[in-house]
């Protein structure tokens, strides 16, 4: 039987055997790692079980670390008849499990670090914008809500650094989200997110599960960092001021060497063409002293000038705000290939993902991939290249996306699919999907956001076909009735 391959499995919720998929990409993982790799015991024995029991094992193991009654309250295990009736798990002991798991060490000053967030001004923004951002908001459970703020945090961040791009390819179904197909959401929200340790004043959050030895490591870190600051601070104050100390050195030195000069030029001065004035003494003396009392009124305004600078305290260090990230809008481009131009690239193909997402490339395209809407795909032109699925996939997903876009028609909510842009798309898919669900389902499924678009055009084939056969039963039933 053939095993089915990792590109088949390349899916976010979609599939009846979530652990199977999971499997087969976990097999092939391993056929990817070359076999000089040690990887500590035989590939064979390499399984699902593996990252659960790496994770308790690594745990306990760590000096320091959590107990072991903690490592198996957090993994739901017994630990004793008696045990079990007097130790519960506790949020502080948890999350001390958490980070541990998580390979933070203790040594390092990372380990109390939070996860990525927003201000508290910010998370206010959002609250309102989440039906906006996320098609089917309203329905999400309200446990997953309050994580959807750090969850949006951390893909911005990773996002604005690069990471996702590095570890996932650009047609992963993740980037065909709304939050990412929309440039201007991570343009927007990229310079807000917050990295902080050990607390954030701008969210009011503060680390659980960090030991006494790693905060006191903190603070002693803060402390040699503002040590090492102000040294270096005084240090580049002293150079500077120094510097200056020299320049007055040299003007006083010049200046003494210019007064024999000076006292010549007096001194001709006195001559006329009738000879020398009368010249004594205490003349001589007076214009020393004057030209002394000048230089030396300028040389001591400098000094002075710079003893004040020395005697104002130094400023705080000003932070360097964080650099923002702008991401310019990826405008979709034709591809040349076959002498003509396509809307698609070469080897294009046609994904198949849930509702929302696929409404959201119908109407607004893939920019990672610089694809526009999908809607101006031309099956038989664009899809040249593509297997017949591709195209049976594409064929499907416009006839969904058509009744959809009949059902806000018929709603009043558009006239035609121009309609729809980024401003009104959210509101106009939360606005039809409950009653187009409805027909497809008797019972709404539990994860109707993430049903996958073959399914829902499946379940509408068979819903057809079952008006066709109860039409043709009446018909039947009725030519019966007239025969008897």
């Amino acid at each position: 039987m053939r095993r089915t391959t990792l590109d088949e499995f390349r899916r976010l919720f979609n599939g009846s055997d979530q652990n199977k998929r999971y499997y087969y990409i976990l097999l092939d993982a391993l056929e990817n790692i070359p076999e000089d790799i040690n990887l500590g015991c035989e590939r064979c024995d390499i399984g699902t079980h593996s990252n659960r029991k790496f994770a308790e094992s690594t745990t306990v193991s760590k000096l320091d670390g959590p107990s072991r009654t903690q490592v198996a309250l957090r993994a739901g295990q017994s630990v004793g008849k008696t045990q079990d009736s007097y130790f519960f798990q506790e949020d502080e002991a948890d999350a001390f499990v958490g980070r541990t798991v998580a390979q933070l060490e203790l040594d390092e000053h990372e380990f109390d670090v939070l996860p990525p967030h927003f201000s508290t001004t910010a998370a206010s923004q959002l609250y309102h914008l989440w039906p906006q951002y996320l098609p089917g908001y309203e329905s999400y459970p309200s446990p997953f809500k309050r994580v959807i703020p750090f969850l949006f945090a951390s893909l911005v961040y990773h996002h604005r650094e690069g990471n996702l791009l590095r570890l996932l390819p650009r047609d992963h179904p993740l980037f065909a989200l709304h939050i990412f197909t929309d440039p201007d959401i991570m343009t927007r929200w990229g310079h807000e997110v917050i990295i902080a340790f050990g607390s954030s004043s701008a969210a009011n959050i503060t680390a659980d599960g960090v030991p006494s030895l790693v905060k006191l490591d903190r603070k002693i870190n803060k402390s040699a960092l503002k040590q090492a600051e102000f040294h270096q601070e005084m240090r580049s104050e002293f150079k500077s001021n120094f510097m200056d100390l020299k320049t007055v050195v040299s003007r006083l030195n010049n200046a003494i060497n210019e007064i024999p000069q000076v006292v010549e030029r007096n001194l001709l001065d006195r001559f006329n063409i009738d000879g020398v004035l009368p010249l004594n003494m205490n003349d001589i003396r007076g214009i020393l002293d004057e030209r002394s009392s000048h230089n030396l009124a300028a040389i001591e305004r400098l000094i002075d000038s710079k003893l004040s600078a020395l005697a104002v305290s130094l400023p705080a260090p000003a932070q360097a705000p964080e650099p923002v990230m702008e991401e310019e809008p990826i405008q979709a481009e034709l591809f040349h290939y076959d002498g003509a131009d396509h809307r698609v690239p070469r080897g294009f193909s046609f994904p198949s993902y849930s509702l929302s997402v696929m409404w959201e490339l119908w109407f607004f395209g893939n920019p990672s991939l610089r694809i526009g809407p999908y809607r101006f795909i031309v099956r038989e032109h664009d899809l040249v290249c593509s297997c017949k699925h591709d195209k049976t996939k594409f064929t499907r997903t416009k006839h969904v996306m058509g009744l959809l876009t009949t059902a806000a028609i018929d709603k009043g909510l558009i006239s035609s699919a121009d309609d729809i842009t980024r401003n009104n798309s959210s509101h106009i898919y939360n606005e039809i999907y409950p009653d187009f669900i409805a027909t497809v389902y008797k019972n709404i499924p539990r994860k109707g956001q993430e049903t996958n678009i073959n399914t829902i055009y499946n379940k509408l084939s068979l819903l057809r076909v079952r008006d066709k056969v109860a039409a043709a039963l009446t018909a039947l039933s009725q030519d019966t009735d007239d025969e008897l």
